[in-house]
This record gives structure tokens, sequence and C-alpha cells, in this order.
């Protein structure tokens, strides 16, 4: 069974890749929407996306990961797009150059924190021993929830430890160091 779990897994995290991707153009479409509060349109092409790609064109697990691959890749042109052709008609005034400013810094700056991974699988899995083990040991044994509130608690716990961890990391770390390779 436990094979079986894990090539399905292979298969998931392959095809959720492009998601990936999608991200760097979402985010900052997104932080505009909001900043206007225009967070119906974001939550309204997701869900419709979604919905369409899982439940109406049902193919499983893979299905499920194609279709948050295509939902999410099409948020962004659907976002692009709306805020282009007339949603945000008092503040968009067309692309500028301007938006470009600082990309070559964020690019070094997300290049050197990339090469920097001395930090992430060792806190992880201190996070998830130290406090996500015992948190879902609770969940999943005095709560009675099973298998679900290991994996709850397992998540929970060692993404929270894990957050505040590399949030004194990242508050700790001399960023003009980093950012001169």
């Amino acid at each position: 069974m436990s094979d079986e779990v894990a090539k399905e897994s292979e298969v998931v995290a392959l095809r959720m890749i492009p998601l990936h991707f999608s991200f760097a153009f979402q985010f900052p479409l997104q932080r505009y929407l909001q900043s206007q509060l225009k967070t119906e349109i974001i939550a309204s092409v997701d869900i419709l996306l979604s919905w369409f790609l899982a439940d109406v064109i049902p193919l499983g697990i893979v299905g499920l990961s194609i279709a948050l691959d295509v939902s999410w890749g099409a948020l962004v042109f659907g976002l692009l797009a709306y805020t282009i052709f007339g949603g945000c008609p008092d503040t968009w005034s067309g692309f500028s150059w301007e938006a470009f400013s600082g990309l070559w810094e964020f690019i070094k700056l997300s290049a050197a924190a990339a090469g920097d991974g001395r930090y992430g699988l060792p806190t992880l899995t201190c996070a998830v021993t130290v406090i996500g083990v015992p948190l879902g040991i609770v969940w999943g044994r005095v709560f009675h929830t099973g298998l679900m509130g290991v994996w709850a608690g397992m998540m929970a716990g060692g993404t929270l430890l894990q957050m505040l961890i590399l949030l004194v990391i990242t508050a700790l770390c001399d960023w003009d160091k980093e950012v001169s390779f």
C-alpha cells in the first residue's frame, strides 16, 4: 500500500511543477487587486475553473493536479484581463517600465535564497520531529481522529514551527551580504 501511495505522490508532484511557475505572475496580480478591494474576482475565477476541471471532467488524482495547473495558469490570464480591460478604471493606467525597477535585485536575492538551502531541510526536519509528530499523536490518538489527525498534527505543528524558525533566521540575516555575490 505505501508503495502505491509513494508512486501516486510522485506522479502528482511532477504534475504540480507548472503550478509553481504561475505564482510569479499571479501573486503580483492578486496583491494589486487586493489593494483595490477587488477580491471577489480572485475567488470567482479560481472556484469556477477548479469546479469545472475537477467535477465536470473527473480525471482522478492526476486530474486534480492538472486541474490546479490549468486553473492557476488560467487565473493569471483572467486576473490580467480583468485588470487591463476595465476592472480597475480608477487606478490602472497601463503598463510602465517602472514595474521592472528593482527586478535585478529581486533576481539576485531569489538566487541567493535558492542557493542557501542549508536552512530548509534541517528546519523542516526539526519542526516536524519536535512539534509535528507529538501534536499528530495527540490529535490522532487522544482525539480519536486516526491517521487524519496524525497527518494534520504533523502538518500544522511542523509548518508553524518551521515558519517561526525561518522567520527568525530571515530577521537575523544580513541581506546586503546575501545579495552581493
